[in-house]
């Protein structure tokens, strides 16, 4: 049965600075005199409200706070360092929206709502997409856990930003390990590419997941605590070159990293990596170690092959992203369109 009950809003009073709430026939001052923050406060209250009228018994009475932490931990333990430089930030935005309402009045209309508190801040599309996105994972990973028994909201997501376009030319890539002086940093980059592997998938890489034998390389990871919430990864085949770059590194290795300095695993190579592209003349801020993977995935669309072979090679299930992303490389892109409509 739907809740008849008008919603509330702001309103300016005259004479007054801050805004205020016009519940029916109540006004209540948010105390802000700023239209964002007043925003922030008027979802806190409608929040609330409808808990107060709601029956939330047993798991379904958890609040986003509890959602986010159980998240936050998953993703603490995945990959601290990411989890303290980005996503840290990211919850905490939500928090201060959002992190004392309780799951049932998390809704279709709430992320509409949450949605305009944020571009009142001046937040892009994107960034609002993310935050909502984090909340349904959360959300996803506590319906596993038994944590909440409420179904997912149908989340009104912004629409995506159009893919970066942004990847190396084989020179480009070439000039890069000529530069590398580091040994580590240039076997990074030689699995990144082979691999079309993400950055911390290849950090993470061990010496027993390099078949030489069968010439595979398995980027997947086992652990029980990540098979659930780690992106997709893949078993690739090496060619002879790179093969021979891991057999010197194999015999050298300290560790059961395949990439590791001084003796120890590598967290990240961002910093590194840095110095080489500027080293070649390239912006390492447009440059970043995700961009050998988009540089994998491209030389392979320009190179014919297809769709569902580097959809595979890069660990997804379908085309769809590769398709948005990476299909307008291919040699046969739009041919046939082309070809029906020729009136030759």
């Amino acid at each position: 049965m739907t809740d008849a009950t008008p919603t509330p809003y702001l309103v300016k009073v005259p004479r007054r600075d801050p805004w205020h709430i016009r519940d029916g026939k109540k006004r209540i001052s948010t105390g802000e005199t700023d239209r964002s923050k007043a925003t922030a406060v008027l979802m806190d209250y409608i929040g609330k409200r409808k808990g107060a009228t709601r029956a939330a018994a047993g798991p379904s009475a958890g609040t986003v706070s509890d959602l986010l932490r159980a998240w936050a931990d998953i993703r603490r333990e995945e990959n601290a360092r990411s989890y303290e430089t980005k996503w840290k930030y990211v919850v905490a935005t939500i928090e201060r929206h959002a992190g004392r309402l309780t799951l049932p009045v998390v809704d279709k209309a709430w992320s509409r709502r949450y949605a305009k508190a944020r571009y009142a801040e001046g937040v892009a599309h994107a960034t609002v997409r993310q935050e909502l996105q984090v909340l349904s994972s959360a959300w996803k990973i506590a319906r596993g856990d038994r944590a909440t028994y409420l179904d997912l909201p149908d989340f009104v997501l912004p629409p995506p930003s159009d893919p970066r376009d942004v990847f190396l030319t084989k020179d480009e890539a070439r000039a890069l390990l000529a530069a590398c002086e580091w040994p580590h940093i240039r076997l990074f980059i030689r699995i990144a590419l082979a691999t079309g592997g993400r950055p911390g998938a290849v950090l993470a890489l061990k010496w027993p997941r390099v078949d030489f034998a069968a010439g595979i390389i398995n980027l997947r990871s086992y652990k029980p605590s990540e098979a659930e919430h780690l992106k997709k990864a893949a078993r690739v085949p090496i060619e002879e070159d790179v093969a021979e770059d891991l057999m010197a590194a194999r015999e050298a290795a300290q560790t059961d990293h395949v990439v590791e300095f001084r003796g120890r695993p590598m967290k990240s190579v961002r910093k590194a990596f840095a110095t080489v592209v500027e080293k070649v003349g390239l912006d390492p801020e447009v440059i970043t170690p995700h961009v050998l993977r988009h540089s994998a995935a491209t030389w392979m669309a320009q190179a014919g092959v297809d769709m569902w072979q580097i959809a595979g090679f890069l660990g997804h299930r379908d085309t769809t992203m590769v398709m948005q992303v990476y299909g307008h490389h291919h040699p046969d892109y739009m041919r046939g369109a082309s070809r029906a409509v020729s009136l030759k």
